[in-house]
């Protein structure tokens, strides 16, 4: 999370780079593999097999549970966001925004990029809340125009 750019601009950077992957995608089929990062730490082991299988090489799974033990010859004492590698399996800590990010941020972020969100499935937050906020901001450019 950039604090320093809006977030109307970094959600339309995402939306941009999505668009980018996908006409890439149609125009090269089967050249990109997607993997969403929540599926990744509900089940790095499926996960890792499709990937590997995708780039056609073979994977050692025994060597998964080895990563604590290797990542910290990685980790300098200054890569501080790296110290939850020791300590933890690998989870998802894609919902601290909700914690860091004010409501009217989450709020605008999903008015530009709900259906690319669902496409993706990602889920909506506060989903009656976001409707209003839509339909707000609908008035309001209708007034502004």
């Amino acid at each position: 999370y950039n604090k320093e750019t809006p977030v109307e601009k970094l959600a339309q950077l995402w939306m941009r780079s999505t668009t980018s992957v996908e006409n890439f995608n149609q125009q090269h089929p089967g050249k990109i593999y997607s993997l969403r990062y929540e599926d990744l730490v509900v089940d790095p082991a499926e996960e890792l097999k499709e990937v590997c299988r995708f780039l056609k090489i073979h994977i050692k799974l025994e060597l998964l549970n080895e990563y604590k033990d290797v990542s910290k010859h990685f980790i300098h004492d200054w890569e501080t966001w790296k110290s939850k590698v020791k300590s933890k399996e690998i989870s998802n800590c894609n919902f601290d925004y909700k914690n860091e990010l004010p409501l009217i941020d989450i709020l605008k972020i999903q008015n530009i990029l709900q259906s690319d969100m669902i496409k993706y499935r990602y889920g909506i937050l506060k989903p009656i809340l976001q409707r209003l906020f839509n339909i707000g901001m609908k008035i309001t450019n209708k007034q502004i125009c």
